[in-house]
């Protein structure tokens, strides 16, 4: 909310529960109602997730630019757990691989979009 505060126009949120995403955005949406806030699927567990995502940054042509990329995902479980799509502990998985991975896709879509300014 301060980065809406602070006037954002667009955010996307990334979000493992899409109702739960909406419901945090639709709130976002009664204090910023001039902001656009978009709700997209995004499981950091989840490499085909992970990739989506990126392709979907990629290719959305309602998104000249993007100013800034905050990677905030995390769990932090009571048990050891493992992912079984990959076989990594879950804590690993979401909290690093997933971030690193996120990342890494998305800078090419970053540089491609980046807005050039003129300093002189």
């Amino acid at each position: 909310s301060q980065l809406l505060s602070l006037g954002l126009s667009r955010l996307i949120m990334g979000v493992r529960s899409i109702a739960r995403g909406e419901a945090a955005a639709s709130k976002l949406r009664s204090v910023n109602p001039s902001a656009r806030i978009d709700v997209w699927d995004l499981d950091m567990e989840s490499y085909d997730s992970i990739q989506a995502f990126a392709r979907r940054v990629a290719t959305e042509t309602d998104l000249p630019r993007i100013d800034f990329v905050i990677l905030n995902a995390g769990v932090a479980p009571v048990t050891y757990t493992t992912t079984k799509a990959t076989g990594h502990e879950q804590t690993i998985q979401v909290n690093h691989i997933g971030t690193f991975l996120l990342s890494t896709l998305l800078l090419p879509t970053l540089r491609k979009k980046k807005t050039v300014r003129d300093d002189s």
